[in-house]
C-alpha cells in the first residue's frame, strides 16, 4: 500500500499510513522504508527521507545499495552535495558496497555539481572496485569532460569503450559525436554519425545540433 502511494506521489498519505502503524505488532521491513525514502526525496523532502533513513536504522532494518543511491542522487538535486557525499560515506563505514549503478549516480552527480577531478576519481574507483565501466559510465565521462573544456579526451576515451565491448546508444553516439566536434575531428563526428544510423539508432535534434555548429 505504501509503496503504491509513493509511486503515485501521495507521500503525506504514506507517510500517514506509516505513522499509524503499529511498529510493535507489524515492524516496517526494508522495501517499506525504501519506498519511503525514496518517494519523499524525489519530491525534494530530502530532509524527512534522511529522517526515515534514520528510523530505519534505529528499527535494525540494514538500508541496501538502493537507499544509498536514492538518498546520494536526491540531496545532490537539491544542491546539498556536502549531505550527498556525506551519505556515500556513511554507506563505506556501514559496509555496504556500492553497486555500478549507484558509482554512475555519483559520478554524474559530483560531475554536474561542478567537482571535475572528483568525477575522474570516482571513475577510476569503478574499476577499482572491480566494475567493468558501461556505457552509461564513459557517457557521463564523456559528456562532462566536453563540458568543462577536455572535449580532446573524446577521442581516447571513445576508443576504451570500444575496446571494452560497450554497445553505443543514442546517448552515447550523441555524447562522443559532440566530443569529436568540439576537438576539432569532425569528419570523425560525421563517419560515427553514419555508423549510428547503420546500427539503427535515429539521430536526434541533439546529434544534429552537434554537426551543424561544426560543418565539414
Amino acid at each position: 500500500m505504501i509503496d503504491r502511494l509513493c509511486k503515485a506521489q501521495k507521500l503525506d498519505e504514506a507517510c500517514s499510513i506509516f505513522e499509524g502503524m503499529d511498529h510493535k505488532v507489524c515492524s516496517p521491513d526494508a522495501a517499506t522504508f525504501c519506498s519511503l525514502i525514496d518517494g519523499l526525496g524525489k519530491q525534494g523532502r530530502v530532509d524527512d527521507a534522511y529522517r526515515i533513513y534514520e528510523r530505519m536504522l534505529d528499527a535494525d532494518q540494514i538500508p541496501n545499495v538502493v537507499v544509498y543511491t536514492s538518498l546520494i542522487r536526491n540531496f545532490f538535486k537539491c544542491d546539498r552535495k556536502e549531505d550527498g557525499h556525506k551519505m556515500y560515506k556513511e554507506m563505506t563505514r556501514s559496509g555496504c558496497s556500492p553497486d555500478l549503478m549507484l558509482l554512475n549516480t555519483y559520478m554524474d552527480c559530483v560531475f554536474k555539481a561542478g567537482e571535475t577531478e572528483k568525477g575522474r576519481a570516482l571513475f577510476e574507483e569503478i574499476k577499482v572496485r572491480g566494475f567493468l565501466p558501461d556505457t552509461r559510465s564513459y557517457s557521463i565521462l564523456i559528456h562532462s569532460l566536453v563540458k568543462a573544456g577536455f572535449a580532446r579526451e573524446t577521442y581516447e576515451l571513445y576508443y576504451a569503450m570500444k575496446d571494452q565491448g560497450c554497445v553505443l546508444d543514442t546517448r552515447a553516439y550523441n555524447t562522443v559525436i559532440d566530443g569529436f566536434c568540439k576537438s576539432g575531428k569532425v569528419n570523425k563526428a560525421y563517419q560515427l554519425l553514419e555508423e549510428m544510423k547503420t546500427m539503427g539508432h535515429h539521430p536526434t535534434v541533439v546529434t544534429y545540433g552537434s554537426v551543424v555548429d561544426w560543418p565539414r
